[in-house]
């Protein structure tokens, strides 16, 4: 026989009343209290009754993650997948399902969410440039965008603290004695490019060492990142370390090197962004700035579920980023 809120009631010696506002998270229940609920009701096998309880409340208790960018990328080398983990275990505490789209739908984003009934959304991959946007700023329910600041009243801001990762990257490139430092950005139309690319000009311009010909371009692509570093080989002066702003860049950037038959990091020092599962694999192992993936995805949950249940909720939140020593960067 299941096992149902009287009964954890009768267990604990409260009112069902009680129960079940623990376990809905309403406000008039001290965390206290409904974390005591939560681990009894575990203990106990209680599994709520959700179809009863959505038809109930009229909710439908699911959150749509849009995952743009799938045509460019495998989906085993989108970064945005990363993100998962976090959301599906945030969403999994709050009783929420997660329905993945893969944002090359026709339909408008706001006719999708409208038809599946979605309570909040989060938004992977999305550029400045895109044509949605005005669409994703009248959806409305509460949204999350990572990686992409964009004004709307029910839009939050979730990304890593890039500026500070990418300072914390270069002045350790800088306390090996790298003063040939070059730059690998992604692409263009990216804000988290324009973070990175600007955090890298503010701490090579303070300390003097600024060269215009150190500066290359790809698309968070491995293959655009063999391309650029290519063209810095090419340069007259070759830099003696690279700051790539993704991981996957940076793995093409080291094939190239060994291509053209010199060391890392004996010859030239790399550090990435990101931390992918990969980056900890090639040769040699690379040294990153890493993101805190799981904890962006649970962020990006949270603060939907804090908008649903009327709470304050944040416009912006920022992850600090760590960096990550293994072997690509070498003393001079």
């Amino acid at each position: 026989m299941s096992v149902t809120i009287k009964d954890i009631a009768q267990k604990m010696n409260i009112s069902i009343s009680a129960v079940s506002k623990a376990i809905n998270d309403k406000e008039d229940v001290s965390n206290e209290l409904k974390k005591k609920v939560k681990e009894v009701a575990e203990e106990m096998g209680y599994s709520p009754n959700y179809f009863a309880k959505k038809l109930v409340m009229n909710k439908s208790y699911q959150i749509g993650v849009f995952i743009l960018g799938l045509n460019k990328l495998s989906t085993s080398e989108h970064f945005g997948f990363n993100f998962i983990e976090g959301i599906m275990e945030e969403a999994e505490k709050h009783f929420y399902d997660v329905i993945l789209f893969s944002g090359n739908e026709t339909k408008s984003f706001k006719k999708i969410c409208k038809e599946k009934k979605i309570e909040g959304a989060i938004f992977i991959g999305l550029k400045f440039d895109n044509e949605s946007i005005s669409d994703i700023k009248n959806i409305d329910i509460p949204i999350s965008i990572i990686d992409l600041k964009v004004n709307g009243k029910n839009i939050s801001y979730i990304s890593s603290d890039n500026k500070e990762g990418v300072l914390t990257g270069l002045e350790y490139l800088y306390s090996l004695g790298h003063r040939d430092i070059a730059i690998i950005n992604g692409e263009k139309n990216s804000q988290i490019s324009d973070i990175r690319y600007n955090a890298y000009l503010q701490f090579i311009k303070s300390h003097n060492i600024y060269n215009e010909n150190y500066i290359a371009y790809g698309d968070f692509t491995r293959e655009s990142g063999y391309k650029a570093m290519n063209q810095l080989l090419n340069k007259k002066i070759v830099p003696t370390a690279v700051f790539v702003t993704s991981d996957l860049m940076a793995i093409g950037a080291i094939q190239a090197i060994h291509d053209k038959k010199i060391r890392v990091p004996q010859d030239i020092s790399v550090i990435g962004f990101d931390n992918i599962k990969a980056s900890e694999y090639i040769y040699p192992k690379l040294t990153t700035i890493g993101q805190d993936a799981i904890e962006i995805g649970r962020k990006s949950v949270e603060n939907i579920i804090l908008k649903i249940n009327n709470k304050k909720n944040y416009e912006k939140i920022l992850i600090k980023p760590q960096l990550i020593i293994r072997d690509s960067c070498m003393k001079i």
